[in-house]
């Protein structure tokens, strides 16, 4: 499914939203698991949440 996406999109729009996962794997860890990420990680993820959306904004 990865290869697709690149082979159809920019890896400018892609590769962010691939990393977008790490958000959702932290939230169902959090609701499954009852384990709090630390809080570099919840920084890291905002940074990737930001990127992504910064990218949008300029692909318009």
């Amino acid at each position: 499914m990865s290869i697709q996406a690149m082979k159809r999109g920019e890896a400018s729009v892609v590769i962010p939203a691939f990393y977008s996962v790490l958000v959702f794997v932290a939230l169902y860890d959090f609701v499954l698991y009852g384990v709090v990420p630390a809080p570099i990680s919840l920084l890291g993820a905002s940074l990737i949440a930001g990127g992504a959306m910064i990218l949008a904004q300029r692909g318009r």
